[in-house]
């Protein structure tokens, strides 16, 4: 319709795709250069944020809302009484403004039903949606000169800054059909990307760093935004270039490749003068050698897991720098898996126990032998640690010890079961992976031996590892492998 001639502004969409169980699971890269292609028309694409009482910032990607582009407006849903609902999603972020959906239980907001009848009423952040294009299309109307990015500008500026939508919306605002036809000195400004306030990725990637400035319907100017360790700083521009998806929208935005591993403070500024703060932990990806096996002699204490439970987050004796960042604990799984940002959101229950690296399963991944295991609970077939020698050379070991395969297979035979153990070193990136025993024997005849059922292999970010094998038949007994970071 845009083609031919009709002055399409903005298309409303109340939907969302249901969510997925793991962050980006149900990206679309159709639906994502359909948007993509409704902005290179000119169109704004205004969407619901979901009603899952999630919040959007954190992993729980709801799409179209969640789609990176510039053209996309998140709504949250407010209340009659100028309240954030109950119901909605919110992300400091990743949802840009609120608009009435409804009150939390009744009434909603009225609606068409079927059967061309007239008075339904709904609350829900699909209902938010419409408002806001209806005040697109008002203030396409009070000025057909005005293209995408001045509506989109006004539609932000122009709302009620609402204390509830302060830290649950990007513009910290409630639509106002008014304050957008009459903006006037409304400037608005808030950090857009990295959208969450701690984030990991691998040395050497960019990362995108973006700050919404502007005033009413035009760009603010450029913004600095501050680097430590190093004091360096970076200068966000809105050119269209270096990161910039598109001139003149008033989204400033440039692109931060970090030199070496560790851990940056970004320093933003924000609302009302306060300096807005962002920690960016940068990994190095690893790689490994064969080197010779030397086992650790441990008594250890008994983790004592079994099925799918993971041990609570394990504090450590000593800050383990694990692709160069200092992490100060750890989680251990019952499948062969340590990691350092939480449990996993698989389990041998899932559609697959294993998967190969990288996967988003968990961000951070040490895989000795991530297959189905299954640990007896209140038994030494089970998952010891102990810590070894003295500061500054100490070394943490994580001891999987027959260990079977499927508990309602191998169940309490002592003679079925891996033993295999990780090595964690004080001062040191460096991870060992030792075997003894790869086989599972026993009453588990027919299980995948020597990692045929596994993967092995280290992962820093949800997009960068180092996968030895997958599925393959690649360990032996008394092989050793030693993990370093990459130069």
């Amino acid at each position: 319709m845009k083609e031919q001639g009709i002055n399409i502004i903005a298309t409303s969409n109340s939907w969302v795709v249901n969510p997925g169980r793991r962050p980006g699971e149900n990206f679309s890269q159709a639906l994502y250069d359909a948007i993509e292609a409704q902005q290179q028309q000119g169109i704004l694409f205004i969407t619901a944020a979901g009603d899952d009482t999630k919040n959007n910032d954190r992993g729980h990607d709801v799409y179209p809302a969640n789609f990176d582009l510039p053209n996309v407006i998140a709504v949250a849903a407010t209340t009659s009484s100028d309240m954030l609902a109950i119901y909605s999603n919110v992300g400091r972020h990743t949802v840009h403004l609120a608009a009435p959906g409804g009150d939390n239980i009744f009434p909603g907001i009225l609606s068409t039903l079927p059967g061309n009848a007239y008075g339904g009423l709904f609350g829900s952040t699909r209902a938010a949606v419409p408002h806001v294009t209806g005040v697109a299309a008002l203030l396409q109307a009070q000025d057909l000169n005005r293209d995408w990015r001045a509506i989109k500008n006004l539609l932000f500026a122009g709302g009620d800054p609402l204390p509830d939508l302060a830290d649950t919306t990007l513009t910290g605002r409630q639509l106002n059909a008014r304050g957008s036809l009459t903006c006037t000195n409304a400037p608005v400004l808030s950090r857009f990307r990295p959208s969450s306030d701690t984030s990991s990725v691998a040395l050497g990637t960019p990362v995108d760093v973006s700050v919404l400035d502007i005033n009413c319907a035009t760009p603010a100017g450029e913004v600095a935004v501050v680097v430590n360790p190093g004091n360096e700083t970076i200068i966000l521009r809105d050119s269209g270039v270096d990161g910039d998806q598109a001139a003149g929208d008033g989204l400033y935005t440039a692109r931060w490749t970090p030199a070496t591993a560790g851990t940056y403070t970004l320093t933003f500024p924000g609302r009302e003068g306060q300096d807005d703060h962002v920690s960016v932990q940068v990994l190095a990806n690893y790689t490994y050698t064969a080197t010779p096996f030397v086992w650790r002699q441990i008594t250890g204490a008994n983790l004592n897991l079994w099925a799918d439970f993971f041990s609570p987050p394990i504090p450590l004796p000593f800050a383990i720098p694990f692709g160069g960042v200092d992490y100060t604990t750890l989680y251990v799984s019952p499948h062969g898996t340590l990691n350092f940002t939480g449990p996993f959101t698989t389990s041998r229950f899932s559609d697959s126990a294993n998967e190969s690296i990288p996967t988003t399963a968990s961000p951070t991944v040490v895989a000795p032998f991530w297959d189905r295991l299954a640990p007896q609970h209140g038994t030494d077939q089970n998952v010891f640690w102990a810590v070894m020698g003295n500061a500054p050379n100490r070394e943490i070991v994580f001891e999987w010890r027959h260990v079977a395969y499927e508990f309602w297979l191998c169940n309490g035979d002592s003679a079925a079961g891996l033993t295999f153990q990780v090595v964690f070193f004080e001062g040191r990136s460096d991870i060992l992976f030792n075997y003894a025993q790869t086989t599972f024997g026993g009453a588990c005849p027919s299980s995948p031996d020597h990692g045929a059922g596994a993967t092995v292999g280290v992962q820093v970010t949800s997009d960068t590892g180092t996968q030895l094998s997958f599925n393959t038949p690649s360990l032996h007994d008394q092989m050793a492998l030693l993990w370093t970071v990459s130069q």
